[in-house]
């Protein structure tokens, strides 16, 4: 059966999860939105990136033009590729190392909020739903649950259609200090299989993030900025069948 309600684990995404590292007020607002292209396959530029327009306005007289751009393009790629990390997406079962690529990512304030969230979750599955809504913000977890399995007949990928829609950057204080916020959004495709009867089926999603980071002097050049905080959500449409292409 298909054209019914998305009911994995994932879809508590759905109600928007927030990790209050800081608190963001008096924002003065600079956008740059990438304008994501995509192949008639659906699948995005190897490198969403080459879409983002330069920074300008207040973040990047505060941080500077390019720094604000590198850092946009340092949240775009972790989003499309650290959202959807196989071998969380089809467990329920977790340890604190599946988690600990996206502690490189985050400032150390952020990845003591992080190891309490994830340690919850190793220690629960994905029964805590506080600590597995802060965890969906960035990755998604046992997407398949019971009722399906990873990847169709028409496609061994588990998902595809990866596009950014959007994006916006803007200067935010966080108790005082100057942050740079940066708010995404993205589109993609699930391909499962449903367990009982055998029929390849896809789900469509959205996702939205908004990150606050903090500049990250000295670092790398990939890495301009460290996440200090964020909060994301997610939409699902439909189960339907699957169709190639």
């Amino acid at each position: 059966m298909t054209g019914r309600p998305f009911r994995a684990a994932a879809a508590a995404a759905v109600a928007v999860a927030v990790l209050a590292v800081g608190g963001c007020s008096g924002q003065s607002g600079s956008s740059s939105a990438p304008a994501s292209s995509a192949s008639p396959s659906g699948t995005p530029d190897a490198n969403p990136c080459h879409h983002l327009k330069p920074a300008s306005g207040p973040t990047a007289a505060k941080f500077g033009a390019a720094q604000v751009t590198a850092g946009e393009c340092e949240m775009s790629l972790l989003t499309l590729e650290g959202s959807f990390l196989p071998k969380l997406m089809q467990t329920a079962t977790f340890t604190k190392a599946d988690f600990a690529p996206f502690r490189a990512y985050m400032t150390p304030v952020a990845r003591r909020a992080w190891d309490a969230d994830v340690a919850k979750l190793s220690a629960s599955g994905v029964r805590d739903r506080s600590a597995l809504n802060a965890v969906l913000s960035l990755t998604y977890v046992d997407v398949a649950g019971h009722t399906y399995t990873l990847g169709n007949t028409t496609t061994n990928r588990p998902v595809s259609h990866r596009k950014l829609l959007a994006g916006r950057v803007r200067l935010v204080n966080v108790h005082g200090t100057p942050r740079l916020g940066i708010a995404l959004k993205i589109s993609f495709r699930f391909n499962l299989t449903d367990r009982k009867t055998g029929r390849p089926v896809s789900v469509d999603g959205t996702k939205t993030v908004a990150y606050t980071l903090a500049p990250n002097p000295g670092g790398p050049k990939d890495k301009p900025f460290l996440i200090d905080g964020w909060r994301g959500g997610s939409r699902f449409g439909k189960v339907n069948a699957a169709t190639s292409g």
